[in-house]
């Protein structure tokens, strides 16, 4: 897991044209009841919104003030201390304004009344909009409702700023109840959905893209029944080993060894109450899961050998793995294979996926050098990335790269594969990536990223919008980077680490948690697959609920209640996305979709079987959407004979709880809460998508008969 964040704020002095208008309270003009675009943007009601941060310049701004306070229990007295001094919200990544026809703002004036000029920018330090005049008289609240247009219909949003427009220091004034109003449009209508049954497939494997991470410091949840089921219920996606950051921390064999028997020169154990290998191990086959194991790179590459050889090798396997250049003998394979035997495992389990460290690219300075972020959060000891891959030093100092890991894993294990781990952005983290390419883009089995989707977590209306931008904005830029540093290899890209964000504490709003991320993930995974991401492994699968409500797991547990409390292991919202995916199939088929994807219901089309075809469906609206479904083979239409129904579904986006297949409490297994009858048969079936759900349609055929023109030549002879 990332802890990386932007640590810097700028102060901007704004420019645009004259103030060009004010709205003031009962101007607002009236609103039909149709269905919003979006919803509202909510910036600031008793409290900054989650996403939001204070900008401001020359300006002491309290949000929770009391002593005027327009609606709820405080509102923020802002006190702006030299002329042109301003009062910025900013937001990242910036928020499309297509959805948002206005600002909606109270303000108290000063003593004298308060007279501001407000302005957008796209950007952190972009041009602001044109001006608009805000005169608030003094000692009473007055509404301001400001049309986007008369800001220049800005096609983005980053900063909000209300600034003082006299050249002089303004008295305190207040500001309450501030957000972006959506857009009202018409009612979408009945969508068209054409699944194109002959188009190009995009073959995937489920259980490589749908995958997750488990940590060590979880140990407890390793044999507790409630836990060990749920995850089952999910599929067998591929499951991550030992912890994010952590990993780069943890002494596996010596945790495997225990304190009494630890090997002198190995990578210590932390502590007993972390999981073990043989833990691993047990949990691995408890859920029926393929493993990948997150090589800890301030070991040895013979310590990392031993290490696939207590997972891979057979009782008895000869195979010198020898002494290391520290001095430490690592024995032969076979030595490890009877240490997992003795532990209880006489069979190997066979890892085959092994990354080569964490985010190793985020060192601290004190562990990895200069060349390391202030910001960093990973111990290790380089930051280079041609470094990471070659090694540096010599003798008993030297710090091994992953050219030598890989060769020692593999002399134990050929059929494994060890990825090297980057960004989506090749120049970020002082050129890490292309480093990385230039130096072993010849011979990494693959490029593992983390592509953590926000800094600070947005509204809803942006973190439903972003996976339509994000995956082909990665692929684009990793394409240009293995042509240039890699000779064009194309090499695969795997997503071992993904959420909303990678810092919990900038979920204020507790995002991860709602019905709005398992909308969010279910897409996300769709976006993986299309742009045909070999692997996706969620963070996190045990998570835990953080000091300010967040959490990024898939089963919601806290540790101290751990083992007695049975039901520590809540679903979280978006753990159903995981089930609706494993039913989809292993093909994505073409689908034509009327309606937006990226606003309102984004679609995927695949095949189950030669005779079920599969529609996963994501209304990220407020109001049911209808659609006409339509199969088509070569030109002739399919029809639908019957099928199923699986159904994720929130009441807003908000809940921290939803339903699944319209059951409330599902058991650990799900088998209470069955797939729903899919009634509609013909060649155009209808279907109704309900508000905020994630909805799977598996829907049987009939066979298809071809009607051609079969041309027979005449020969003559």
């Amino acid at each position: 897991m990332s802890r990386y964040f932007s640590l810097v704020r700028r102060l901007i002095v704004l420019t645009g044209a004259v103030a060009l208008f004010a709205c003031t309270a009962g101007q607002a003009p009236a609103r039909q009841p149709q269905a919003p675009a979006a919803d509202d943007v909510q910036i600031y009601a008793d409290a900054l919104a989650g996403g939001w941060q204070n900008w401001s310049w020359d300006a002491t701004v309290d949000f929770g003030a009391t002593a005027q306070v327009h609606s709820g229990t405080a509102a923020a007295a802002v006190d702006l201390d030299a002329a042109f001094a301003g009062f910025s919200l900013r937001t990242t990544p910036a928020i499309s304004a297509s959805d948002y026809e206005s600002i909606t703002f109270w303000v108290y004036g000063g003593v004298g009344g308060s007279a501001l000029s407000l302005a957008t920018q796209p950007t952190d330090g972009g041009p602001g909009s044109p001006t608009v005049a805000v005169a608030a008289p003094a000692g009473t609240w007055t509404e301001f409702n400001v049309p986007l247009s008369s800001l220049g219909s800005p096609a983005s949003i980053a900063r909000i700023n209300l600034m003082d427009a006299t050249g002089t220091n303004l008295p305190v004034w207040y500001l309450d109840d501030l957000r972006l109003v959506a857009r009202d449009v018409p009612p979408l209508g009945t969508v068209d959905l054409t699944l194109d049954l002959s188009g190009t497939p995009n073959a995937f494997t489920p259980d490589h893209i749908l995958g997750t991470n488990f940590a060590v410091w979880s140990r407890p949840a390793i044999t507790n029944p409630t836990f060990v089921a749920r995850t089952r219920a999910l599929g067998r996606g591929l499951l991550r080993l030992p912890g994010g950051a952590f990993s780069q921390e943890y002494g596996g064999i010596n945790c495997e060894l225990g304190a009494g028997a630890a090997l002198p020169g190995a990578y210590p154990c932390s502590g007993d109450w972390l999981a073990t290998l043989s833990d691993l191990l047990d949990f691995l086959q408890s859920t029926e899961r393929a493993g990948l194991y997150t090589i800890n790179i301030n070991t040895t590459a013979k310590e990392a050998a031993a290490t696939v050889a207590f997972f891979n090798a057979s009782v008895g396997d000869p195979t010198v793995i020898g002494i290391d250049h520290k001095g430490v003998n690592w024995q032969t394979a076979g030595y490890w294979a009877q240490l997992r035997s003795d532990h209880g495992n006489p069979d190997p389990i066979g890892i085959k996926y092994w990354d080569f460290g964490n985010e190793t690219y985020g060192g601290t300075q004190a562990s990895g050098g200069a060349e390391c972020a202030a910001f960093g959060w990973e111990l290790v000891w380089t930051c280079n990335g041609a470094e990471y891959i070659n090694g540096v030093g010599a003798g008993a100092a030297r710090h091994q790269g992953y050219l030598e890991f890989r060769t020692a894993m593999k002399a134990i294990d050929p059929t494994i594969l060890v990825g090297a781990i980057g960004l989506p952005d090749p120049a970020a983290f002082s050129n890490w990536s292309n480093e990385l390419l230039a130096a072993g883009g010849a011979t990494i089995d693959y490029y593992g990223i983390h592509p953590y989707t926000f800094d600070e977590v947005p509204n809803t209306a942006t973190i439903l919008s972003r996976p339509q931008q994000q995956w082909p904005q990665i692929v684009s830029a990793l394409q240009a980077a293995f042509a240039t540093h890699a000779g064009g290899r194309s090499i695969p890209i795997w997503v071992t680490e993904y959420n909303l964000t990678s810092v919990w504490s900038y979920d204020t709003a507790q995002q991860m948690t709602r019905a709005v991320n398992a909308l969010f993930i279910a897409d996300t995974i769709g976006q993986m697959i299309t742009h045909k991401m070999a692997v996706g492994n969620q963070w996190e699968l045990n998570g835990n609920t953080q000091t300010n409500g967040t959490d990024y797991g898939l089963l919601r547990l806290d540790e101290e209640e751990l083992p007695e409390d049975t039901n520590f292991s809540a679903r979280s919202p978006h753990y159903y996305a995981y089930v609706l995916w494993d039913r989809f199939g292993a093909q994505m088929l073409p689908v034509a979709n009327s309606a937006d994807a990226a606003t309102q219901l984004s679609v995927y089309g695949g095949r189950v079987d030669a005779d079920t075809l599969s529609l996963l469906a994501i209304n990220k609206t407020a109001a049911p959407i209808s659609a006409n479904i339509r199969l088509n083979q070569l030109g002739q239409p399919v029809a639908v004979t019957g099928g199923t129904v699986d159904l994720m579904q929130a009441t807003a986006l908000s809940d921290q709880s939803v339903t699944w297949n319209t059951v409330a409490s599902p058991s650990d297994d799900l088998s209470n809460a069955p797939p729903l009858p899919f009634a509609a048969t013909g060649t155009v079936p209808g279907h109704t998508f309900p508000a905020y759900s994630v909805t799977l349609l598996r829907l049987n055929t009939a066979a298809v008969v071809l009607d051609r023109q079969v041309f027979v030549p005449l020969v003559r002879r």
